[in-house]
Protein backbone atom coordinates (compact mmCIF):
# COMPACT_ATOMS: atom_id res chain seq x y z
CA UNK A 1 0.00 0.00 0.00
CA UNK A 2 1.32 3.39 -0.85
CA UNK A 3 0.94 6.50 1.31
CA UNK A 4 -2.21 7.73 -0.44
CA UNK A 5 -4.06 4.45 0.11
CA UNK A 6 -2.79 4.30 3.67
CA UNK A 7 -4.08 7.82 4.40
CA UNK A 8 -7.45 6.96 2.85
CA UNK A 9 -7.75 3.79 4.92
CA UNK A 10 -6.81 5.73 8.06
CA UNK A 11 -9.42 8.41 7.27
CA UNK A 12 -12.12 5.76 6.80
CA UNK A 13 -11.07 4.07 10.05
CA UNK A 14 -11.38 7.39 11.93
CA UNK A 15 -14.87 7.93 10.47
CA UNK A 16 -15.97 4.45 11.56
CA UNK A 17 -14.44 4.98 15.02
CA UNK A 18 -16.35 8.29 15.33
CA UNK A 19 -19.61 6.57 14.34
CA UNK A 20 -18.88 3.89 16.96
CA UNK A 21 -18.40 6.51 19.67
CA UNK A 22 -21.68 8.18 18.69
CA UNK A 23 -23.40 4.79 18.82
CA UNK A 24 -22.01 4.11 22.30
CA UNK A 25 -23.36 7.45 23.53
CA UNK A 26 -26.97 6.85 22.43
CA UNK A 27 -27.30 3.04 22.56
CA UNK A 28 -28.61 2.72 26.11
CA UNK A 29 -31.02 5.61 25.68
CA UNK A 30 -32.46 4.10 22.48
CA UNK A 31 -32.88 0.66 24.06
CA UNK A 32 -34.54 2.10 27.16
CA UNK A 33 -36.95 4.25 25.14
CA UNK A 34 -37.68 1.31 22.82
CA UNK A 35 -38.62 -0.92 25.71
CA UNK A 36 -40.81 1.79 27.23
CA UNK A 37 -42.49 2.28 23.86
CA UNK A 38 -42.94 -1.49 23.53
CA UNK A 39 -44.72 -1.58 26.87
CA UNK A 40 -46.92 1.49 26.39
CA UNK A 41 -47.68 2.27 22.75
CA UNK A 42 -49.33 -1.03 21.75
CA UNK A 43 -51.54 -0.91 24.85
CA UNK A 44 -52.65 2.61 23.96
CA UNK A 45 -53.66 1.42 20.50
CA UNK A 46 -55.39 -1.63 21.97
CA UNK A 47 -57.31 0.60 24.40
CA UNK A 48 -58.34 2.90 21.55
CA UNK A 49 -59.31 -0.11 19.44
CA UNK A 50 -61.96 -1.12 21.96
CA UNK A 51 -63.43 2.35 22.50
CA UNK A 52 -63.29 3.99 19.07
CA UNK A 53 -65.57 3.22 16.11
CA UNK A 54 -62.73 2.54 13.63
CA UNK A 55 -61.43 -0.69 15.10
CA UNK A 56 -59.56 -1.90 12.03
CA UNK A 57 -57.37 1.20 11.87
CA UNK A 58 -56.28 0.86 15.49
CA UNK A 59 -55.78 -2.88 15.08
CA UNK A 60 -53.42 -2.19 12.17
CA UNK A 61 -51.61 0.49 14.19
CA UNK A 62 -51.35 -1.92 17.11
CA UNK A 63 -49.70 -4.58 14.95
CA UNK A 64 -47.47 -2.10 13.13
CA UNK A 65 -46.26 -0.60 16.41
CA UNK A 66 -45.12 -4.03 17.67
CA UNK A 67 -43.29 -4.73 14.42
CA UNK A 68 -41.69 -1.28 14.14
CA UNK A 69 -40.39 -1.28 17.71
CA UNK A 70 -39.03 -4.82 17.33
CA UNK A 71 -37.24 -3.84 14.12
CA UNK A 72 -35.74 -0.77 15.78
CA UNK A 73 -34.44 -2.74 18.77
CA UNK A 74 -33.08 -5.49 16.52
CA UNK A 75 -31.25 -2.90 14.39
CA UNK A 76 -29.65 -1.29 17.44
CA UNK A 77 -28.43 -4.65 18.73
CA UNK A 78 -27.18 -5.73 15.31
CA UNK A 79 -25.24 -2.50 14.95
CA UNK A 80 -23.58 -3.20 18.30
CA UNK A 81 -22.72 -6.71 17.14
CA UNK A 82 -21.25 -5.28 13.93
CA UNK A 83 -19.02 -2.90 15.88
CA UNK A 84 -17.93 -5.66 18.26
CA UNK A 85 -16.83 -7.79 15.32
CA UNK A 86 -15.22 -4.86 13.53
CA UNK A 87 -13.12 -3.79 16.50
CA UNK A 88 -12.47 -7.32 17.74
CA UNK A 89 -14.33 -6.93 21.03
CA UNK A 90 -16.40 -10.08 20.72
CA UNK A 91 -15.88 -11.09 24.37
CA UNK A 92 -16.12 -7.63 25.93
CA UNK A 93 -19.20 -5.60 26.69
CA UNK A 94 -19.72 -2.75 24.25
CA UNK A 95 -20.10 -0.34 27.18
CA UNK A 96 -17.02 -1.53 29.05
CA UNK A 97 -14.53 1.17 29.88
CA UNK A 98 -10.80 1.03 29.13
CA UNK A 99 -10.10 -0.93 32.32
CA UNK A 100 -10.98 -4.13 30.47
CA UNK A 101 -14.20 -5.08 32.20
CA UNK A 102 -15.35 -8.31 30.52
CA UNK A 103 -18.76 -9.91 30.29
CA UNK A 104 -19.32 -13.64 30.16
CA UNK A 105 -21.45 -14.53 27.18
Amino acid sequence: MDKKESREAERIWRIVKTEYEKYISYRDKIIKSGLVALLTLPFVFMFLMFFMPSKVVFLCLWIISFIAIAIMLTYVEYKGYYYKRLFGDSDKDINADEKGKEVSL
